[in-house]
């Protein structure tokens, strides 16, 4: 039977602690109510950080990004009204945020978990 050597290295791998793989990084997260929305991609090979609001909360916003150097670097810009009555802010990594290296950078935002971006 099958059933039987599956449930033997299942419990062999418990046993010796081999854990699941990680979940994947968030590139980014949403309100549970979608009034606004945080996060990174990638367009063209060039690195952006955004944040979008459904409707006009504020005027500017405060966008930090932390370094695997533990730097953290902010820059304050205005909103732009967007399509559909959004507020938004599109940064390109690059030209906004000084470039501390290799590794693993995070965006901060109110969300749960960290948005995070890779760097090679």
């Amino acid at each position: 039977m099958i059933r039987r050597p599956l449930l033997a290295l299942l419990a062999a791998a418990l046993t010796l602690g081999v854990a699941a793989p990680a979940a994947p990084a968030a590139t980014s997260w949403c309100s549970e109510s979608g009034d606004q929305c945080w996060g990174t991609f990638k367009r063209d090979g060039k690195r952006y950080v955004s944040v979008t609001y459904a409707a006009r909360y504020k005027t500017s916003e405060k966008l930090c990004v932390v370094a695997p150097t533990d730097d953290r670097d902010c820059v304050t810009r205005k909103l732009k009204r967007g399509k559909f009555d959004t507020w938004s802010l599109t940064l390109r990594w690059s030209t906004n945020f000084p470039n501390h290296g290799k590794g693993t950078y995070e965006l901060e935002s109110p969300g749960p978990e960290p948005i995070t971006f890779r760097v090679r």
